[in-house]
């Protein structure tokens, strides 16, 4: 969701992200993962960086770009073969 708009009424992004993870679990009784980045891209690649249960934040000014490249490509390459070996077998 595009949280700018109702930043005003929540404060910052990381303290609703963790209210709304703790809600849902506390309400529905599953784990959520959220993503926070500048744009849509930026804040789904955060939401698969770490999982379960986990908040994760990637933002233009990143220390780390290279660290987080690999680390997705790394966890993207890993879900695609899972996914091959997985359909092979069916």
């Amino acid at each position: 969701m595009d949280y700018s708009k109702v930043k005003s009424l929540y404060g910052d992004e990381k303290e609703f992200a963790y209210k709304l993870k703790d809600r849902v679990k506390k309400e529905l009784g599953f784990t959520v993962n959220i993503g926070i980045g500048n744009n849509k891209l930026q804040a789904k690649m955060a939401s698969e960086l770490e999982k379960p249960n986990k908040i994760n934040t990637i933002a233009a000014t990143n220390t780390q770009p290279i660290t987080f490249w690999k680390k997705f490509l790394t966890m993207t390459t890993y879900k695609i073969l899972i996914k091959f070996f997985l359909h092979q077998g069916a």
